[in-house]
């Protein structure tokens, strides 16, 4: 096979990272707060995220796992969202295999395989592990399990922009994020800033009906390792 386009990877430093939340759902915009904390020892990391709008908390997950020569390995990742019970997805290495709570089907273990919170962590360490790669224009792509089935993103580096923070304005890389068809998004939109430790400083994310979700950084709380 091909040679991998990363052959390095270095996890963020933990932290706890705040967002203001703005969510346009049928043409109304609600204000909101978000939260990611990302902890890990070197060997194993945990993720926790959620996103909340007045009173309601909209999606709360979280996803732990391992960190190896390749990146972020998740084990496990579980979602709530309002109104739904929880699903669960796991990640069987031993059996090659990912299984569903929310779904009978399985799907095959082969390696990089990300979920609906670690892909973004992934795309960090990649970039931090191996930044020469990073440039305009380049195109990968990225299996991420759901709560469901298995799907392929697709991955575009569209440039640099700078982005305002709380402190002063930062330069971060921009990628758009295309997701297949198993998804009910249409499009994400990150921005990881090498600055900051390549952490996610605005995420933008539209769904199939023209819903959308923008988190945009307020706060960076570093945490001790582990």
């Amino acid at each position: 096979g091909a040679p991998a386009l990363f052959t390095r990877a270095s996890p963020p430093p933990p932290v706890d990272l705040t967002f203001n939340v703005i969510a346009i759902r049928k043409g109304s915009r609600t204000d909101g707060n978000g939260s990611m904390s990302w902890r890990h020892d070197g060997n194993h990391y945990k993720l926790s995220v959620e996103m909340g709008v007045l009173f309601f908390t909209l999606l709360k997950y979280r996803s732990e796992g391992e960190l190896g020569k390749i990146g972020v390995a998740p084990e496990l990742y579980a979602e709530k969202r309002v109104g739904r019970s929880e699903t669960n997805t796991h990640f069987h290495r031993e059996r090659q295999q990912i299984s569903f709570s929310a779904s009978t089907t399985s799907a095959p273990v082969r390696g990089g395989e990300q979920d609906r919170g670690s892909w973004i962590w992934q795309l960090a360490s990649l970039g931090r592990g191996d930044p020469d790669k990073f440039e305009p224009g380049l195109v990968f792509e990225m299996v991420v399990a759901g709560t469901k089935a298995v799907d392929t993103w697709r991955i575009y580096v569209n440039g640099r922009e700078n982005v305002a923070l709380p402190d002063g304005s930062v330069s971060a890389w921009r990628l758009s994020v295309i997701p297949g068809a198993e998804s009910f998004e249409r499009q994400f939109d990150l921005w990881l800033a090498p600055d900051r430790h390549w952490y996610p400083v605005r995420l933008r994310h539209e769904d199939r009906n023209g819903n959308s979700i923008e988190m945009q950084l307020t706060k960076i709380q570093a945490k001790n390792e582990g």
